[in-house]
């Protein structure tokens, strides 16, 4: 646990780094929480966006061009990191080693390398590095993750998994063909690091183990530019041996929703198609009828509160690590690391053709 932070009797004063749409979905936690959140400054190299995000936010917002010259000025209690990938890496590290902890969109950094380096900093000078794998904070995700812990029969050891991500990349980007998405150099990848990073990283979470080795093979066409993959199917194995497979495109023409998964453990299987989570169970016992296979799926409703969204909660839980040195058991800089090892290895399997294992944080050696 970091405990570099002593406990606070004032909200915390937290800078967004990157006035971007995703940013909204950070900001809007802020008013829900003014007892325990300020937000304190706002950063962008497009200063109009910069004033827009902090006008919608409240009066007075100091606004700046440069994150440097914002830490020189104010020096925030954290920040939030809402940057285009490719400059998660180099801004982030220029907060912890300036003594400030940051929340940073996903993925964390664009390489395992890079991820090593922050955590190397972020441990050194016990700061909170968290990722922003948000999706382990929905009401749904949580639900079901309570469930599959509560009892070993519940849903048991993951066995397979299969994963779906689908997405017209022209209606996202507007038809940018300049948008930095499509730049693998910029995004760290394509479809997979950019759109399915969310699903690949809930089967870790949802199915208790960590990715070992994959095989992937892909396309890599218009728009996509520097070896951002337009489509790949991967296959993977698993720290306990479970084997799963991702299918991403990025072309759909059209699609009724995004991405999918399915994941089957021993005693059950939890899934989300094209509508609500759901889970089930055989608490153990063996199947002995054909229709019972398809029967008792509970439904796992999220909530309707704005404070329980999966991005205020993230936060809170940022500001709890920071503030009370209270750290989430997840997207630490260290527990998310394989998911990030993961994406490159699938970047390097799609580049060779070959199984690629999966990196750990640290070399066997140590």
């Amino acid at each position: 646990m970091h405990q570099g932070y002593p406990r606070m009797n004032k909200p915390l004063d937290i800078a967004i780094i990157g006035a971007g749409g995703i940013s909204r979905a950070h900001t809007h936690a802020f008013p829900f929480f003014r007892d325990r959140l300020v937000l304190s400054a706002v950063c962008d190299t497009h200063e109009t966006a910069a004033h827009a995000l902090a006008s919608e936010c409240g009066t007075g917002i100091p606004v700046f061009s440069d994150h440097r010259q914002l830490l020189a000025q104010i020096r925030p209690d954290a920040a939030i990191i809402t940057l285009p990938h490719f400059l998660h890496y180099p801004v982030a590290r220029d907060f912890l080693d300036a003594g400030v902890p940051v929340l940073v969109e996903k993925p964390v950094t664009c390489t395992g390398a890079e991820l090593r380096e922050l955590d190397a900093i972020a441990k050194r000078k016990k700061l909170v590095l968290l990722a922003g794998q948000m999706r382990r904070f929905n009401a749904a995700v949580r639900k079901v993750k309570a469930w599959r812990d509560a009892a070993p029969e519940n849903f048991g050891e993951l066995r397979s998994f299969d994963v779906v991500v689908q997405v017209n990349i022209d209606a996202y980007t507007g038809g940018k063909t300049g948008h930095w998405i499509l730049d693998g150099a910029k995004a760290g990848g394509g479809v997979i690091t950019s759109f399915g990073i969310h699903r690949v990283d809930l089967v870790r979470h949802l199915g208790g183990a960590d990715f070992a080795e994959v095989t992937a093979i892909g396309r890599f066409d218009a728009p996509f530019t520097n070896r951002a993959e337009s489509q790949a199917s991967v296959l993977f194995r698993m720290s306990n041996g479970a084997t799963g497979t991702l299918h991403a495109n990025a072309l759909a023409p059209r699609t009724p929703f995004m991405d999918s998964f399915c994941l089957h453990g021993t005693h059950g299987t939890i899934l989300e198609v094209a509508g609500p989570m759901r889970y089930a169970t055989t608490t153990g016992t063996i199947t002995k009828q054909w229709g019972d296979q398809h029967q008792g799926f509970v439904e796992a409703t999220d909530s309707s509160d704005p404070k329980d969204d999966a991005f205020a909660q993230q936060l809170l839980a940022f500001a709890d690590a920071v503030q009370f040195g209270r750290m989430p058991t997840f997207n630490t800089s260290e527990e998310n690391f394989n998911t990030v090892a993961c994406m490159d290895a699938i970047a390097e399997s799609l580049r060779t053709g070959g199984t690629v294992k999966v990196a750990k944080l640290k070399a066997v050696s140590e």
